[in-house]
């Protein structure tokens, strides 16, 4: 009878135990996280929302797993025939890790967001890239550690598996240099940012639009549709030439004027020309330059350079070529004539010019 009065009583207790954390996993669903939610929807932060909704299923089964355990150590289960206390202990061993796993695997999901706004703050095309990329990483490292750890307390011999591995992983990777070099590729693209999709660049000599950035190369469709996929590992030792980053965009050229344009009429032209210039709204006022420069062949040279504020190329040309028609009308309603290209040979003979070939 007292036999069985004590295994009662340790049968009432342990299903106290189990109600009782049953009852601290409601509490803690159903005030403690509610509060905290009510704060963090507060703050102007999302990761913090993120983080509450990650630890909510792991914590919750971690709570009844606890209960369950401390229920069945309180029943002190017998050790003979079968060694039931080794086998609970084992088995709430094994679930604890795999509910601490299964938690930080869950706040991969907060860690990785609040990743994406440090690297791809401006950049939303870059962010659905290489998003998938930055949770698969992290993810593969957690499961890989999480193996080794958990093979090391089912007491397996790590260390020689990791000596295994080690000479293992030194062979692929000579194996695989240029695979580890695109991927360091990658990591400076993602760390330096030097262009972005839709820019247009220049790499070793190849230019066009960046199309893609992928984990191991970049692809660049040329201008005339061709595509160039260039390895990240490039992108390291050459030099790249963004031509989209540019704050203002060059115009250079040179206007040549016949050599019978008088003083007068050449002063009068350069300063009108710079007027037209520094009044345009498209012009950076402060950038152009305009000075009759040369004595050429078969002109006098004026040089023209101004920098337009339309960085897009089919907007620039908008710009010039307005700008290019009001130098003609201005030419035109000063008397100004362009010059080209005029060679004049004069024949003799005997000491006289007898013709003149202009």
């Amino acid at each position: 009878m007292n036999l069985l009065h004590f295994d009662g009583a340790r049968l009432l207790l342990a299903a106290g135990i189990l109600l009782g954390m049953l009852l601290v996993r409601l509490i803690f669903q159903k005030v403690i996280l509610r509060h905290l939610l009510r704060i963090t929807a507060l703050t102007s932060m999302r990761h913090d929302d993120l983080v509450l909704e990650a630890i909510q299923p792991p914590l919750t089964c971690l709570l009844v797993g606890l209960g369950v355990y401390w229920a069945l150590e309180t029943l002190q289960l017998p050790s003979q025939p079968l060694n039931l206390p080794g086998y609970v202990e084992t088995a709430w061993r094994l679930t604890a890790m795999a509910l601490v796993i299964w938690l930080l695997y869950r706040l991969i999901t907060p860690l990785a967001a609040f990743l994406e706004d440090r690297l791809f703050r401006n950049d939303e095309t870059a962010r659905r890239q290489f998003a998938p990329i930055l949770t698969g990483v992290l993810r593969f490292l957690l499961i890989t550690l999480a193996a080794v750890f958990m093979a090391h307390n089912l007491g397996y011999h790590v260390t020689s598996l990791l000596a295994g591995l080690g000479i293992g992983g030194l062979a692929v990777a000579l194996a695989a240099q240029d695979t580890l070099a695109n991927i360091l590729g990658t990591v400076v693209v993602l760390s330096d940012r030097p262009f972005r999709v839709g820019d247009w660049v220049r790499v070793d000599g190849q230019e066009g639009t960046v199309e893609s950035i992928g984990f191991r190369s970049t692809r660049i469709r040329t201008f005339a549709k061709s595509l160039i996929v260039v390895p990240n590992k490039l992108l390291t030792e050459k030099q790249i030439e963004n031509w989209s980053a540019m704050t203002y965009r060059r115009v250079k050229m040179s206007l040549g004027l016949l050599y019978a344009t008088e003083p007068e009429r050449m002063t009068a032209f350069v300063e009108n020309l710079r007027q037209l210039l520094v009044t345009d709204a498209g012009v950076d006022a402060e950038t152009v330059t305009v000075a009759f420069t040369e004595f050429g062949t078969s002109s006098l040279d004026v040089l023209v350079i101004y920098f337009t504020h339309a960085i897009p190329y089919d907007e620039h040309l908008v710009v010039r070529q307005r700008l290019n028609l009001a130098i003609l009308r201005l030419a035109a309603a000063q008397g100004v004539e362009f010059a080209f290209p005029t060679r004049t040979v004069n024949m003799t003979q005997d000491g006289k010019t007898v013709a003149v070939v202009g």
